[in-house]
């Protein structure tokens, strides 16, 4: 799998996840009590597999070799940038759940409200991976560096996921989305 398609394959089941949380923000908005576990879930996977796995390859390896290619850092200050404005709605809405899941209703209004923020973010930010990043791949790097990154990226799944886990690691991933979009339904 090419890092383009890798990044895609990503990107399609973030999509996935920001709008089962949109549901689940729905859900809140109309009063309906959601799961509390189910709202651990998703920020477990929003951690995991957008932070930990996806913006991870993207600050660490992707970017590093695009500017190699004499790409200017200029054009990932802002998408760096954001990956840390998501870390941080995603520190505020683990503890806005803590509260949830003790019975403390009245913080769903907050968890809808950062939700509603981190979809927003993480949506136009994947659209401009989309429009800018990807292009750049197949524009500014050759086989040899796309072989190199795709090679990076294996090695940086088995660092953090465990050696030649890579595929269980997005196969449970996608079972996680999967159940979720069972449960709420778009």
């Amino acid at each position: 799998m090419t890092p383009s398609q890798h990044l895609l394959m990503e990107a399609k089941a973030i999509r996935s996840m920001l709008k089962i949380l949109d549901v689940i923000c729905n859900k809140l908005d109309a009063g309906e009590t959601v799961k509390a576990s189910h709202l651990k879930m998703i920020v477990n996977f929003l951690r995991v597999y957008v932070d930990a796995c996806h913006n991870r390859k993207e600050e660490l390896i992707l970017f590093p070799q695009l500017e190699k290619a004499g790409v200017s850092t200029s054009k990932f200050k802002t998408l760096i940038e954001e990956n840390e404005l998501g870390r941080e709605y995603l520190r505020e809405l683990s503890k806005a759940m803590d509260h949830y899941q003790k019975g403390e209703l009245e913080y769903r209004n907050i968890i809808k409200m950062i939700s509603k923020q981190y979809i927003e973010l993480e949506n136009y930010h994947l659209d401009m991976e989309n429009k800018n990043v990807i292009p750049m791949i197949k524009e500014r790097l050759t086989d040899e560096h796309i072989r190199n990154l795709e090679d990076q990226f294996l090695a940086m799944e088995n660092e953090e996921f465990g050696n030649d886990h890579s595929l269980q690691f997005h196969e449970a991933m996608s079972q996680v989305v999967n159940k979720l979009e069972k449960l709420y339904p778009a």
